[in-house]
């Protein structure tokens, strides 16, 4: 077992096939009305209190589990942190996901995003990332009524907030690291 602390409110969790064959859990049947997964919920969370010092009793929590071919699992513990842990004032946005359905479609939505004066500050905490034979965009805010009306037009959401960030970020390859929309849309 592998726990690690992510920013001020997730925790990720690497939990190996063995680790879970102890509580009779398989990583790809992982559902939270399984009373031997609360029972490694619950353990999960004594650990992190203990070893840490980040109680998540009484916290709404986000528990995004990721089977991996291996038979391992990981997971995301997301929370308010309000409780548990004062988020730093400076703290950047969650962010979220950006898939597009097509790479002309991709560098679409970036051209479309440079045209907008309102959304072309967005994208300069962008980056992308490839994987499993489709591109993603990396935004560090959270998608506004006008970027949902633009994002509509060339793809869709895949995730928001730290968790879906973060993972994506572990099991995708960075091609762009910062300033990807305005390197994209320079192509055209």
């Amino acid at each position: 077992m592998n726990i690690e602390i992510l920013g001020t409110d997730t925790v990720k969790i690497y939990l190996t096939e063995e680790e879970l064959y102890e509580y009779d859990i398989e990583s790809n049947k992982f559902e939270r009305d399984d009373p031997a997964v609360n029972e490694l919920l619950f353990d999960l969370a004594e650990i992190i209190r203990d070893e840490f010092g980040i109680s998540l009793e009484n916290e709404s929590l986000l528990i995004e589990a990721f089977p991996q071919k291996n038979g391992d699992c990981l997971l995301y513990i997301s929370f308010s942190g309000k409780k548990s842990v004062r988020p730093k004032p400076s703290a950047r946005p969650a962010g979220f996901i950006f898939e597009a359905e097509s790479f002309p479609a991709l560098l679409g939505f970036c051209r479309a995003l440079q045209q907008s004066a309102e959304l072309a500050v967005i994208s300069r905490g962008s980056s992308l990332l490839y994987g499993d034979g489709s591109f993603f965009l990396l935004f560090d805010c959270t998608p506004t009524a006008r970027l949902n009306a633009v994002i509509g037009e060339f793809g869709k959401i895949l995730g928001i907030g730290r968790a879906p960030v973060c993972a994506a970020k572990e099991h995708f390859r960075e091609i762009l690291p910062k300033n990807a929309v305005e390197t994209l849309a320079a192509l055209l």
